[in-house]
């Protein structure tokens, strides 16, 4: 079973696998001068089901996820995963959950998007873009790969919310998943061929200063004020961390923010 726990704004964490799913609070000073964000915010209930949809990686057998994020990226098992939940509450007759979803050329693929199928123009209701990093602590060095990445990410999201506005119904709501993985033992020589970014997380380990919670979650903190600049909101959402188990004596943490992607 796996150990959810929410990292509150102290950093300090609390169990919550009794909790139903991965709430979201939003603070009232934000409720008074918030226009149409909000609004979209308050009448949907995407975000409740998208966090449910992340906890539902406790379906996963004891250890499982674990063996899955150290032999490959786990962007797919966890996007899967809630695509697979996701499917599970929507009315199959009128909505589909799709996967590697493409709204126009322009736009191109999406990660996921929940659409309307009752006729031949796919609404969308929902899309929501994945992105999984192991190495964090690389956002505003010299080699900004994350940020162009994550950036990217939301623009798409972003153009797609902008496109829609002309269009008669529903309008979509887009959220962004960022995943921080972390190893949190040294990974052997024999292993070394086997687990995805063996070295590069043995030197993260190695050259790490601070504790290895201290690591992460500065990470954290320094990704989460990234993603609110290009326009991710977060109201009172919480980083959460899941311990997925461990695999060849290698433990692993994800730690997973769900923000949703807003225009000026």
């Amino acid at each position: 079973y796996l150990q959810i726990k929410r990292l509150g704004s102290n950093l300090s964490t609390r169990d919550i696998r009794t909790e139903s799913h991965l709430g979201v609070h939003l603070d009232s000073e934000w409720k008074k001068g918030s226009g149409q964000i909000m609004q979209s915010i308050l009448t949907t209930a995407w975000w409740d089901e998208l966090s449910r949809g992340i906890n539902s990686l406790n379906d996963f057998k004891e250890n499982e996820l674990a063996y899955l994020c150290l032999t490959s990226k786990p962007e797919h098992v966890i996007r899967d995963r809630v695509a697979l939940y996701l499917e599970g509450k929507i009315d199959s007759g009128v909505k589909a959950v799709s996967r590697e979803w493409t709204s126009s050329p322009e736009i191109g693929r999406t990660d996921l998007a929940v659409v309307d199928i009752s006729n031949e123009k796919n609404t969308p209701e929902l899309a929501v873009e994945f992105k999984v990093y192991g190495f964090l602590e690389e956002l505003d060095k010299a080699k900004p790969r994350h940020e162009r990445e994550m950036r990217s990410d939301i623009q798409k999201l972003q153009k797609l919310i902008q496109g829609r506005k002309s269009i008669e119904g529903p309008q979509p709501v887009c959220y962004f998943v960022l995943i921080h993985q972390t190893l949190r033992d040294i990974v052997p020589p024999n292993l070394l061929g086997v687990i995805k970014y063996a070295e590069l997380s043995n030197k993260r380990l190695e050259n790490t200063k601070n504790s290895l919670r201290d690591m992460q979650n500065e990470c954290n903190a320094r990704a989460r004020f990234f993603l609110e600049r290009e326009g991710v909101y977060f109201g009172n959402g919480e980083w959460v961390r899941i311990d997925a188990g461990e695999h060849w004596g290698i433990g692993v943490d994800l730690d997973v923010l769900i923000g949703q992607v807003t225009v000026a």
